[in-house]
């Protein structure tokens, strides 16, 4: 009979309804305690659901992890593609200037922060997802992942010819951390200044992000993509 309930809901405006409410509950604990130490029954609770609904339309845990994924990266890897197909149109076939590939690549995140109703989850969702133990996270993350890492590394590596493959693979490497870290621990930074240095408006600190990232970057490239010793 339960059953029954959900399946008529799931096919009217209530039950997408619903569903964003279940994917609402979910992002918010997700982003505060993480995807491993989140139950089903906490998200319930959250968003007032019973487990049939959450296994009407997501099946398991691990589909209702990959929807959340989906929602959040979705957007900001089509507007990363969007920046970086404009950007190489304009090039013309030379190489796009670095900071701004960069850029390509960081600013759909920090748009996203402030441009969606969900914006307080974001950055934290964000560091959880990079650092949430376990094959879970890769297996679904990944996938999302891997076709804007193909279309920019081709990019990159046209900017910073001297730099290796591998060595490529590093810069991204430590520029994702960077950015996470920026993004999920502000509050570092008040403790580093001891409270006396605030977290800028997101243009400026894109600018920072940028300004480190491409200095390393420019920096293992010089040494021809070496590994430092």
């Amino acid at each position: 009979m339960t059953e029954t309930v959900v399946r008529m809901e799931s096919a009217s405006p209530r039950g997408a309804e619903t569903r964003e409410r279940i994917l609402d509950a979910a992002e918010r604990l997700f982003a505060e305690q993480g995807v491993s130490n989140t139950s089903l029954r906490q998200i319930t609770r959250e968003a007032d659901v019973n487990l049939a609904a959450i296994n009407y339309h997501f099946q398991s845990k691990e589909q209702l992890v990959s929807s959340i994924i989906r929602r959040l990266l979705d957007p900001i890897n089509e507007r990363r593609i969007q920046i970086l197909d404009a950007l190489e149109d304009t090039a013309r076939g030379a190489p796009v200037e670095l900071e701004s590939l960069l850029k390509a690549f960081l600013l759909p995140i920090f748009e996203a922060r402030d441009n969606s109703p969900r914006a307080l989850n974001i950055p934290k969702l964000y560091g959880r997802l990079h650092s949430e133990p376990g094959e879970m996270i890769a297996r679904f993350f990944m996938p999302v992942v891997a076709p804007v890492v193909a279309r920019f590394t081709p990019a990159f590596r046209k900017s910073l010819p001297e730099l290796s493959e591998q060595e490529l693979v590093w810069q991204v490497h430590f520029t994702i951390g960077a950015t996470i870290h920026t993004l999920a621990a502000p509050q570092t930074l008040a403790v580093l200044t001891r409270g006396e240095s605030v977290m800028e408006g997101w243009p400026d600190l894109l600018e920072r992000l940028v300004t480190f990232c491409a200095g390393g970057m420019r920096a293992a490239a010089a040494k021809g993509g070496r590994q430092c010793a």
